[in-house]
């Protein structure tokens, strides 16, 4: 009976899709990428379908490092919950820097052959240093098939080892991933509304509620208006509602302890740290609210 799995090298996977959604000379990341992850997994399904027919999967495995912060990120947890995926994380040196997932990648490879669990496997990598796991597992019997994403980041050397090469181009990958918007993101340039996320318009229709990162589908976009509300709500809260006052203008400067509470909530809202352009359209966003604040009480003194 022939049984496939697959091994995909997150890192690979995401500086190649970032590469075609953007361009090769972009400075696109993770955070610039809106990944529908159950279309992700019916594409990868698709692949093995159609180059391994009737054979069964074992199952997607994913390797990656862990978050900043040494744990998994929410991007982790979507693989998480996805049927037929097993995440495989490394592991970070005091200086924050990714180690062993290529260990865990070639140790699973030659393991699942030597312990006849699979007898094809599918590599979503271009790393060359995976080549000599290639050629071990195939020495046991193992038929190695290579997917390539994009052109010019896959190591001559592992193309000349597998089976079988298959290239994904940037159609493939729009099936389930697309640029979410944040890359450049615009400085505003309007005073937004402070209706707050989970309250009803004056209209008495409920507000439009920003769906942040979830478990499965589309990655939502991130929203200077209603993270730097979610704040200006806590921060007002809080022993730094006086540090607000000095907000006098859209040129004030935010104090740094309100700055750092800012990008704090932030953070931990969206489960990721904030691109600069991210931070200063959020800084932004909160000269604007705490100004229009300052403008709503002035009138309403007005009219009593």
């Amino acid at each position: 009976m022939r049984r496939v799995a697959v091994f995909v090298d997150a890192g690979y996977f995401w500086v190649q899709v970032c590469h075609l959604s953007f361009g090769v000379g972009q400075k696109a990341g993770r955070a610039d990428i809106s990944l529908d992850y159950d279309k992700l997994r019916e594409s990868l399904l698709a692949e093995v379908a159609k180059e391994f027919p009737g054979a069964n999967l074992l199952r997607i495995y994913w390797y990656d490092g862990p978050g900043p912060n040494g744990i998994k990120t929410t991007e982790h947890r979507s693989i998480d919950l996805l049927n037929d995926f097993k995440l495989r994380l490394g592991t970070r040196n005091g200086e924050g820097t990714q180690k062993g997932v290529d260990g865990l990648f070639i140790a699973d490879l030659i393991s699942l052959t030597q312990y006849r669990a699979i007898t094809d496997a599918l590599l979503v990598t271009g790393d060359g240093d995976i080549g000599p796991g290639v050629v071990a597992a195939q020495a046991m019997g193992l038929r190695v098939h290579l997917l390539s994403i994009g052109e010019g980041a896959t190591s001559p050397y592992l193309l000349a080892e597998v089976d079988f090469k298959q290239k994904w181009e940037k159609n493939d990958v729009g099936r389930f991933a697309r640029p979410n918007g944040t890359l450049a993101a615009p400085e505003l340039s309007a005073t937004p509304a402070l209706t707050a996320p989970d309250t009803e318009t004056t209209t008495g229709e409920p507000a439009t509620t920003t769906v942040f990162p979830t478990a499965t589908g589309w990655a939502h976009n991130f929203d200077p208006v209603i993270l730097a509300d979610m704040a200006l709500k806590q921060i007002s809260n809080s022993s730094l509602a006086s540090s607000l006052t000095s907000i006098m203008t859209e040129k004030s400067p935010i104090p740094p302890d309100v700055d750092r509470k800012l990008l704090g909530i932030a953070r931990k809202r969206m489960d990721r740290d904030l691109r600069e352009g991210e931070k200063r359209t959020l800084r932004s966003a909160l000269k604007s609210l705490v100004l229009a604040s300052i403008d709503s009480a002035v009138a309403s003194t007005g009219e009593q």
